[in-house]
């Protein structure tokens, strides 16, 4: 943040949103609610996670939407958009906050909910972007791991692809069809010894090659394009 007064707040999971990751260090499947305000931060998540984040998350004080009256919420049988937004009105309120500085990716719903009642609501479109371009000792760490990983397990599968042989028209590796699957299990066991893991990774033959993002399936043909691209991420920082 800019200022050290400036109140922020994130709403989403953590697992594939990179500024909730950031800013409490731990995944969450789930959408959750963080806000930096002027007494430190804040995380809402449900019961069912808060000692699991307590314990883990870098975040100094974990509350969940009971401590914000949810059983309240839940009497008046409101809406879940609308005990959502009520939720992080109360969570405002509980710090003092009446201007808020939000990312991109909060919900419209909720900033509609806000602004009439009074807090005055700013878009930061690039969240905290600006902090995530400082890696961390641990971060430069994972990434240097990750990237071995990446090319070990990229040389194996070309290595697979040069020990084949074509017969009736494919690839053939063992006596057996060389196929995408075969290289994708390759590729992400690969990962794994690196303790990484491979989310989509791609092996894309022929005309699966030119759709972008296509997983790709089936035998690898001879003297066709093999696209194979790797998603990888450390489990260091899951």
């Amino acid at each position: 943040m800019n200022r050290s007064d400036e109140a922020f707040l994130l709403i989403g999971e953590s697992n594939h949103y990179a500024d909730m990751y950031h800013a409490i260090g731990f995944l969450f499947n789930d959408p959750v609610i963080y806000l930096r305000h002027a007494g430190g931060d804040t995380l809402v998540c449900s019961n069912f996670e808060r000692d699991e984040a307590a314990r883990l998350s870098t975040v100094r004080e974990v509350i969940t939407p009971e401590d914000l009256g949810a059983a309240d919420l839940r009497r008046q049988a409101l809406d879940r958009h609308t005990a959502y937004a009520e939720t992080v009105f109360r969570l405002l309120q509980r710090y003092g906050v009446t201007a808020v500085t939000i990312a991109a990716e909060t919900p419209v719903h909720v900033v509609d909910y806000l602004r009439p009642r009074g807090i005055t609501v700013t878009c930061r479109p690039d969240g905290l972007r600006h902090e995530r371009l400082v890696k961390t000792k641990l971060e430069l760490e994972a990434i240097e791991i990750t990237q071995r990983a990446t090319e070990e397990a990229m040389a194996q599968a070309i290595a697979l692809i040069a020990a084949s042989e074509v017969r009736d028209g494919l690839l053939s590796l063992e006596g057996a069809p060389l196929t995408a699957e075969r290289l994708r299990l390759t590729i992400n066991i690969a990962l794994l010894q690196y303790e990484c893991l491979g989310e989509g990774t791609i092996v894309a033959c022929g005309a699966d090659a030119a759709s972008p993002h296509r997983p790709g399936s089936g035998p690898l043909r001879p003297h066709a394009p093999i696209v194979i691209d790797i998603f990888p991420q450390h489990q260091r920082l899951r």
